[in-house]
């Protein structure tokens, strides 16, 4: 067993179990914290509910489907959309707890939460045993606060139904995995499946996979092993990996058949293309100096600095850490700069394509607070939290997604369940043509109707004769639009009026 530092073995061990469980229940409380929010919000913005509605899709024989395009008016199901960046990871874990609790749009926020806060538990767990209770409590403290700064604006990312921070998590156990524990085939397999759990939960965890490439190589060089047992090793990795992407593949293969799967692939590699700046590297650049302002504006933390602040920690405990303890801070740092380098320069700069570099960069610096010897502890701390303060400031949006009271549902879920009922007896009284103008406005209210196709757009039904009723929302609907506008004019009724809701009649 790996010893604790001397410091921890002159501590007391109930001083120091104390204050590892105090570390522990620190983290408890962020997780529970994350659950209330999700209990008060549901599903809290389009891309989850586009991501609820593929679980509720597999959990009712649909397969793995959209009921509505982000761009043009379906009338079919669309089997494994390329638009759907999250994978099964966490789309059937939920479509399982839709099957044996019922549909409730609570449940894909928790499977997100369960997920990930039980990999990084996991994490803390094995590195609680590497080090001493004071210096697990302060880097639990560290890790929880940089998640609470450098989320200050996207912290829906860690109560929805998104798959971002499950990906950072997975990633996180894979790096620790083939830096801490005993380089064998077992850890590179495990090390594997874990990256493919991080792959299947966002497809863009292949990018922050870099440091761990790294890490084997390091690794396999400093035990001396010859290439034959390297192959080894790199295949029982290669393996990991692909037992999930594969079962996924197999099971899309299956349900579309040859030719179709063919095209669906096609298309997925359309949609990436589509992902990446379609200019020339003079824009590119030009770009740059924009998304760094950007990162500040969305995250609350200056990308730089954080970098800087990383390398200067790396450096602070080079010669007093373990080696492996180095592998695992470098190979988390490769991962987030080739992340942020991606974002800067290759890809169409929305903050959501940096958020699983950011929360990795965040768990970063919690590293060396773990591993530091006291008094370099808390410089690092105090400089940590200087580069933080920004991100404090601005941690009024979180306070303020909570000042209703957690696992109290906000006046929007509460709107959303009214206009669900409403709706739906219209349905069961008589046909009815339902509507909206984008798929954003109705995603959330699509998920929590029976059935499926429920809701068709105005452009298509507009000049029908039968009655229809039209929902829009003005969270996500354009303040001035040609086509809102006529369909207000032709309004006969205002059957609902709630929250950022409104459902009205037209004939």
């Amino acid at each position: 067993m790996t010893q604790l530092p001397d410091m921890a073995n002159r501590r007391p061990l109930g001083l120091d179990a104390a204050l590892r469980a105090i570390g522990f229940v620190l983290w408890f409380s962020f997780i529970l914290f994350c659950v209330g929010l999700n209990q008060s919000h549901g599903l809290c913005c389009a891309d989850d509910a586009w991501f609820a509605i593929v679980a509720k899709s597999l959990a009712s024989g649909l397969g793995y489907a959209t009921t509505f395009s982000a761009s043009e008016e379906i009338t079919h199901p669309i089997l494994f959309n390329p638009s759907t960046g999250t994978g099964p990871t966490l789309i059937v874990p939920c479509a399982i707890a839709f099957k044996i609790f019922g549909k409730n749009e609570v449940l894909p926020g928790l499977t997100a939460i369960l997920t990930w806060g039980g990999v990084f538990t996991l994490v803390l767990a094995r590195i609680s045993r590497r080090i001493d209770g004071l210096s697990f409590l302060l880097g639990v403290s560290v890790m929880c606060a940089a998640f609470l700064a450098s989320f200050s604006f996207h912290f829906e990312q860690w109560y929805a139904f998104l798959g971002e921070i499950v990906a950072a998590a997975f990633l996180i156990l894979a790096h620790w995995i083939i830096s801490n524990e005993r380089f064998s085939g077992k850890s590179s397999f495990l090390c594997g499946l874990a990256l493919g759990c991080a792959f299947q939960a966002k497809f863009l965890a292949a990018i922050p996979a870099t440091g761990i490439v790294l890490v084997f190589v390091v690794r396999g060089m400093r035990t001396g092993f010859q290439p034959v047992q390297m192959v080894k090793y790199a295949a029982a990795l290669l393996i990991g990996f692909l037992i999930p992407t594969l079962n996924f593949e197999a099971y899309k293969l299956i349900e579309l058949g040859g030719y179709r799967y063919l095209a669906n692939w096609q298309e997925s590699l359309n949609f990436i293309r589509a992902q990446g700046i379609q200019g020339n590297a003079h824009v590119n650049l030009l770009l740059l100096q924009q998304r760094i302002a950007l990162v500040h504006d969305h995250f609350g933390v200056n990308l730089i600095g954080l970098l800087a602040l990383i390398a200067f920690g790396t450096f602070l405990y080079w010669r007093s850490a373990s080696k492996n303890w180095i592998l695992f801070s470098a190979g988390l740092l490769l991962s987030v700069m080739t992340t942020a380098i991606y974002w800067a320069t290759l890809s169409v700069g929305w903050p959501r394509y940096l958020v699983i570099a950011v929360a990795i960069g965040a768990f970063l610096l919690s590293v060396p607070v773990f591993t530091l010897e006291l008094w370099p502890k808390f410089l690092f701390t105090l400089l940590t939290l200087v580069l933080l303060r920004t991100g404090f400031s601005r941690d009024a949006y979180i306070v303020r997604s909570a000042d209703h009271g957690l696992f109290r549902p906000t006046t929007e879920r509460a709107a959303r369940a009214s206009l669900v009922r409403i709706i739906d007896q219209r349905k069961r009284k008589a046909p009815t043509i339902l509507a909206s103008r984008w798929w954003a406005s109705f995603a959330a209210v699509e998920f929590s109707l029976p059935g499926s196709m429920n809701f068709k757009r105005i452009e298509t039904v507009s000049e029908l004769p039968e009655p229809k009723i039209i929902l829009f929302n003005h969270r996500f609907d354009p303040p001035q639009d040609e086509l809102i506008d006529k369909t207000r004019a032709q309004t006969s009724s205002i059957i609902f009026r709630r929250g950022p809701y409104e459902l009205v009649e037209v004939r």
